[in-house]
């Protein structure tokens, strides 16, 4: 899974979750996560990734740019 202890990830099929747990970041500053995945299939299966992002109840920036 995710061996950074600034994130805290969990897992209930097919969806992964993860949470920066860290300390505070600088503004402008930004926290890298790195995925390592394996899917299991057969030729011709479809897979799909998607992401979303979302900020935490103390972030006071409401300019989403």
């Amino acid at each position: 899974m995710v061996s950074d202890p600034d994130w805290n990830c969990t897992s209930i099929t097919p969806t992964l979750s993860c949470s920066y747990i860290g300390p505070s970041l600088a503004v402008g500053a930004s926290k890298d996560l790195l995925l390592n995945v394996t899917v299991d299939g057969v030729a011709g299966d479809v897979v799909t990734n998607t992401a979303g992002v979302s900020t935490g109840p103390f972030n006071f920036d409401t300019d989403s740019s």
